[in-house]
């Protein structure tokens, strides 16, 4: 079967010892990192080839679309907070069709058309024309909707849904901050804040990006710029805006933020209210 793998990290090099360092001439383009290869297509009846694998609660799906996300690129380059032994198939995402099922699975036949998640196996994978996935990741996708428009769920939903409601603890009325908005976590965010009854204010780098949060339901969006004076007209933007437009005079109840950053200290400190919440889900400024 045909597999995208990543042999090398972009960001980092190989010393005369095997140890990984930074590249001092900055991160190298992916295609440098990335091969198109072809590798056996895995039989969930053969164990041979890994005693520790145990295929019983395991489904063997037939790409039809694989997600390619943010995290992906920064796990290329070695700069996600998980770097996978070399080489490794990226992709977190995929749905296709089951074509087999391991000896426990009770959910799901042969023919299914379904999503699934590579938690299970390492978290990445799913750029195969054949993957494996635990059957707690994976599920049926209904007939009327089409494959493509679920190959990105996982990773943008799991982890908006997650933030919101687990971690943010909201409620309908509640007035929701969300930055970084213009990206896939942060538009599935806004959806989902609308739809579970609150309010939601967007922000994003520049003014070209506005128009995306928009197009998803957010009733205000602003954006925050990219220094500590833009930061600030950001905050006082957002505070303002929680006080007159949507009757939150303490401020925002929770912050979900794809950011951190300078922007973190800045302006989101400043812009939940007393007890509220903040969510850190991205770091695409930076950690703090």
């Amino acid at each position: 079967m045909n597999v995208v793998r990543c042999h090398t990290f972009a960001a980092f090099e190989l010393d005369e010892n095997g140890n990984l360092h930074r590249r001092k001439s900055g991160v190298a383009p992916l295609k440098e990192s990335l091969s198109l290869d072809v590798i056996p297509i895995p039989d969930l009846n053969d164990q041979d080839d890994d005693e520790d694998d145990n295929y019983d609660e395991t489904i063997l799906i037939e790409t039809s679309y694989a997600g390619v996300q943010y995290p992906d690129a920064l796990q290329a380059q070695g700069l996600y907070q998980i770097q996978p032994p070399l080489p490794y198939i990226p992709g977190m995402d995929v749905t296709g069709v089951v074509k087999q099922v391991g000896s426990s699975v009770t959910k799901f036949k042969v023919g299914d058309r379904v999503m699934a998640t590579m938690t299970s196996f390492g978290g990445n994978g799913a750029m195969a024309s054949f993957v494996k996935a635990s059957e707690t990741s994976v599920w049926k996708i209904p007939d009327n909707v089409p494959l493509s428009a679920c190959a990105n769920l996982g990773r943008n939903y799991y982890a908006a849904y997650h933030s919101l409601k687990i971690v943010g603890e909201i409620s309908p009325g509640q007035l929701v901050l969300v930055d970084g908005a213009s990206g896939g976590v942060g538009m599935a965010t806004i959806e989902l804040a609308k739809a579970m009854g609150c309010y939601c204010i967007a922000g994003v780098s520049t003014k070209d990006k506005m128009q995306y949060p928009k197009s998803v339901g957010a009733d205000l969006v602003l954006c925050y710029g990219k220094n500590r004076k833009s930061y600030k007209r950001f905050k006082d933007e957002v505070k303002k805006a929680s006080a007159d437009l949507f009757g939150h005079p303490r401020g925002v109840d929770v912050i979900i933020d794809m950011v951190q950053g300078e922007l973190f200290d800045a302006a989101l400190l400043s812009c939940v209210r007393p007890l509220g919440k903040i969510c850190l889900v991205g770091f695409t400024a930076g950690q703090k």
